[in-house]
């Protein structure tokens, strides 16, 4: 009786065919009118998502952790364009080498006066608009006697992070095609003859030929130079002041867009990124001609950063 009942229970809850069919046409009908429970939970659900207060968070949490990414992808584009600069230098670096092999050991010029003709080609670059120095290639880096020795590369010359250094080019704003400079003693001229009270350079030597530099490890070759400082490829400075107690003095300043840093490299062929302390070696850039002349230079007093140019210039 019991398993009887059972099984009838069992049959009941079972529909027949034809009441299957019914129950899924109330459904249809129910789900075209917009009854079905199930589609109502979904339209709530949709119209309901995030109110306006949640979305303002999430939207202030993405602001946060942008703000909180943003100055370590700074750093890490400012670290690829010196990973570049140093490639740049030590391209210049092999090619300038290179040049006194051929050359009796003879080193090129810094500058017009020099051991040798001028590394640069004789270029002087300003901000005058049109002015074929600024961007033509051919103009002087293609008579460069460097030019041969790197692979005639205009790319080697220009530092990647030196953005402010543009011109007008009829009408066209286009980058300058140098932010390099060379130090002063390598090749010469020293600049004694240009202000010998004031620069102090007659006492330290100009090294003319490869062999001569003594501690190629310690004296720079290249360097960034200030995109206002920059003009010609001589690096002008002063050795007045060094290991004295006399006033440091700035003549060219060195650029710092490496995060306060200079790409510098030195005479045995490495490079490196040397960053600067004083905030008196790194001047506003405002786009216009900054470099002073020799009878006016910048007295920076117990600067470390001067001392530091002095020590890896030349010796005595």
């Amino acid at each position: 009786m019991t398993r009887r009942a059972g099984r009838e229970k069992i049959r009941l809850r079972t529909p027949t065919q034809h009441e299957s069919a019914s129950c899924a046409m109330k459904r249809n009908t129910l789900c075209s009118k917009g009854r079905d429970p199930a589609a109502g939970r979904r339209l709530r659900l949709v119209s309901c998502g995030f109110t306006l207060i949640e979305l303002l968070v999430v939207i202030a949490i993405i602001a946060i952790l942008a703000a909180m990414l943003l100055p370590a992808l700074t750093k890490a584009k400012m670290r690829s364009q010196a990973v570049f600069c140093m490639n740049n230098t030590r391209q210049l670096m092999i090619a300038w080498r290179m040049y006194p092999d051929e050359n009796r050991d003879h080193l090129m010029a810094s500058f017009a006066g020099g051991s040798g003709p001028e590394w640069d080609g004789g270029g002087f670059m300003d901000f005058a608009a049109n002015n074929p120095a600024n961007y033509d290639i051919n103009f002087n880096l293609a008579k460069s006697p460097i030019w041969p020795y790197c692979g005639k590369s205009p790319a080697i010359f220009k530092c990647p992070a030196d953005r402010a250094s543009v011109i007008d080019n009829h009408g066209q704003r286009v980058p300058r095609i140098r932010s390099m400079s060379m130090n002063p003693f390598m090749g010469g001229p020293n600049g004694s003859g240009f202000g010998a009270a004031l620069l102090g350079n007659s006492q330290y030597k100009t090294f003319t030929g490869l062999s001569t530099i003594s501690q190629p490890s310690r004296l720079f070759v290249f360097l960034d130079e200030n995109e206002d400082s920059i003009n010609d490829g001589w690096f002008a400075m002063s050795m007045n002041g060094y290991l004295i107690a006399a006033p440091n003095v700035i003549v060219n300043w060195p650029a710092y867009y490496h995060n306060r840093a200079a790409g510098f490299a030195f005479a045995d062929g490495h490079s490196e990124i040397h960053r600067w302390l004083d905030g008196r070696t790194m001047p506003l850039v405002r786009d216009i001609t900054l470099v002073q002349n020799l009878n006016g230079t910048t007295f920076s007093p117990s600067n470390p950063d001067v001392f530091w140019l002095q020590d890896h210039a030349t010796t005595k």
